[in-house]
């Protein structure tokens, strides 16, 4: 029994590192493809330019990946604006009201459907459900914080504990590829300024420039997407020692 166990835990905890919503995998696939190429290319620059070593240039440093990860952001970032501008609708605002003040009438497998179509969590447990519309003194707040990091929570008692052991490795696995994307778009915005002003140094093409612009702006979205993710962990232990009643 523990072993089965301790495989679920193993798949849970790689399900939520490496999938979360199917929009931000998108976005962070294709941010993945986007620097596949830029890498080589800035080696190539500070191998050749810096180092004044014969190398070979590594290959069109815009070729099939980037097109790639370009889809697949624009795909997860249309997903990603299309329930923003749902989410902020007068309706569901009222909708949302209306749960908070009517949830202690309505019988629980009501109660699960209405809370999963206006929040848009399949499957909330009805105790958690209870557990954050119930809050005293923050509901909106609590619900906020519930909505981000339900997967990395489980209700006991009257309120939640931290669901699984990984949570503080999951928050630095994550930190530390998120320092990465700094990096990236720094290095992305000198190559970009290098062949602004010497064409051609990067031998990536003649629209290196916008290329290389457009790579840092779509890293720096990344980067934000991807800090939603660990502050949800970090969402997470908040929630369940500072916000409990």
């Amino acid at each position: 029994m523990s072993r089965e166990l301790g495989k679920r835990e193993v798949f849970d905890f790689v399900k939520r590192v490496c999938l979360g919503t199917v929009s931000g995998l998108l976005m962070k696939l294709g941010v993945a493809f986007l620097i596949f190429g830029m890498w080589d290319v800035a080696i190539y620059f500070f191998d050749s330019y810096v180092m004044e070593k014969d190398v070979v240039h590594p290959g069109d440093s815009f070729g099939w990946s980037q097109y790639f990860g370009l889809s697949c952001f624009l795909v997860g970032l249309a997903i990603k604006l299309f329930f923003h501008f749902k989410d902020h609708s007068a309706k569901l605002r009222a909708d949302r009201l209306w749960l908070k003040e009517n949830y202690l009438t309505l019988s629980d497998a009501r109660l699960q459907d209405e809370f999963e179509r206006l929040y848009k969590i399949k499957n909330a447990d009805v105790r958690a459900i209870n557990n954050v519309l119930s809050h005293p003194h923050n509901k909106n707040m609590v619900i906020e914080m519930f909505t981000a990091c339900h997967l990395n929570v489980i209700p006991k008692d009257e309120w939640f504990i931290e669901k699984g052991s990984y949570l503080t490795l999951r928050y630095n696995v994550g930190f530390v590829f998120w320092l990465l994307l700094p990096i990236t778009i720094v290095l992305a915005l000198i190559l970009a300024t290098v062949e602004y002003f010497v064409p051609g140094a990067s031998n990536s093409g003649p629209y290196a420039v916008p290329g290389f612009v457009a790579l840092a702006a779509l890293t720096a979205l990344g980067a934000k997407l991807l800090f939603n993710d660990i502050s949800a962990l970090a969402q997470a232990t908040a929630l369940v020692h500072e916000y409990r009643p």
